[in-house]
Parts: structure tokens; C-alpha cells; sequence
């Protein structure tokens, strides 16, 4: 009876063990429903063994290629990927087309997509780009995706302000990094009403600026 009970426990592990082996590589993003004009976050993560190019990556309404605005960065194996979405409520997807990659000890090669919406709502401020690598102070391109003026709070190490924009305007936002004398990954945070972003910031400071 207890060879088998002890059968059983080694058996269970085995399956959820497997199970956890053979989960898809995937593109993540924090929620499936998008705003209007909305800055679109998302990553993907994995044995990934060939880099991923920005030409591999596309953005389709209905199988046909759309253009926007986006680009992919890659750091510490992980993929960031950005982009400006569209103004027409609907279905989407960004694809990265003929991944390679690793999975269970066989090498796959396939598309790999993420299906998302954009609904009847309009995001007051997009921003680009979704990463940054510097070593210098850099900027943040904000666009106000409304007819009226507002303000976007935004908050990076201990200081936090805000910057006002007019009707339709765009201004780039930018952020000082003098005070950070080692290389680390910070964040800056943006947001207006209930929309809050995190844009990670790998900051690599110049010698100079650490002496």
C-alpha cells in the first residue's frame, strides 16, 4: 500500500513537473484591453536562440500588416517590445514572426503571437520609446491624445513633478541621470487619471560623471 501511495506521489510530481516543462513561450503583457492611442508594453522571455530583430516583430489587424510606430530592445534575455497603437477600436496582434527557440530540449521555429483589443476609449498621453539604455540624461517623447490641456505626473529616483502639456501637443520629457553613479536599472514612473506606466531605465554612468 505504501509502495504505491509512494507510486502515486512520484507519478504527480513527474506530470506537474511536465507540465510546467512544456508551457509555451509567449508574449506577456499586463492586460488585453488597450485604450485608443495607448503606448503598448509587452515582453517575452525564454530560450530564446536567435536575437530578435525589430523587423521581426509585426503588428496585424485581420492578418494584414499595419504600421506603427514601435520598436523591440532586449535586455538581461528578456524582449521589450513598444509601439503607439492605433485609433480604430478592434481586434489586434503582434507577431513575431519564425522565432527560434528552445522548448522541453527541442529546438522550435514558429510564429509566435499575441491577440489583443483596443476599445472606445482614448488614452489621454501616449510615450516613446517603452525602454531606455543610456549613459547619458534622456528623454521621453509625451503626446497629449486629447483636445483639451493636461498634466502628467512622473516620478524617477526621489523626484517627482509633473509636466503640463496643451490640446494635442507633444514635448519631450527630460530626465537627468547626474546623481546615478552606478550602473543599475531604475524606473520611471508616468501617469494621468488611472493610467500609470513604468518605463525601465538601465543606466550605465560615464566615468567621468562618477568620480
Amino acid at each position: 500500500m505504501k509502495k504505491r501511495i509512494l507510486l502515486v506521489l512520484l507519478l504527480s510530481v513527474l506530470i506537474i513537473s511536465l507540465i510546467s516543462l512544456g508551457s509555451a513561450i509567449e508574449i506577456k503583457t499586463q492586460k488585453n484591453d488597450f485604450s485608443k492611442l495607448e503606448t503598448f508594453q509587452a515582453t517575452i522571455t525564454g530560450n530564446i536562440l536567435e536575437n530578435i530583430d525589430k523587423e521581426d516583430v509585426g503588428f496585424y489587424r485581420d492578418h494584414v500588416q499595419i504600421p506603427l510606430t514601435y520598436d523591440v530592445i532586449k535586455f538581461n534575455n528578456t524582449y521589450y517590445i513598444f509601439a503607439i497603437l492605433p485609433i480604430t477600436e478592434r481586434n489586434y496582434s503582434v507577431k513575431i514572426s519564425q522565432l527560434n527557440y528552445r522548448e522541453n530540449n527541442q529546438v522550435k521555429t514558429e510564429d509566435v503571437e499575441k491577440v489583443f483589443n483596443v476599445i472606445n476609449e482614448t488614452a489621454p498621453f501616449n510615450f516613446f520609446p517603452g525602454f531606455v539604455i543610456t549613459n547619458q540624461d534622456f528623454k521621453i517623447k509625451l503626446s497629449n491624445n486629447l483636445d483639451s490641456p493636461t498634466t502628467i505626473s512622473y516620478t524617477f529616483e526621489n523626484t517627482s513633478s509633473s509636466i503640463n502639456l496643451d490640446a494635442s501637443e507633444n514635448k519631450d520629457l527630460t530626465i537627468s541621470i547626474k546623481n546615478i553613479k552606478q550602473t543599475s536599472v531604475k524606473t520611471l514612473t508616468l501617469s494621468q487619471g488611472d493610467y500609470n506606466y513604468d518605463i525601465f531605465t538601465y543606466i550605465i554612468p560615464n566615468e567621468s560623471d562618477t568620480t
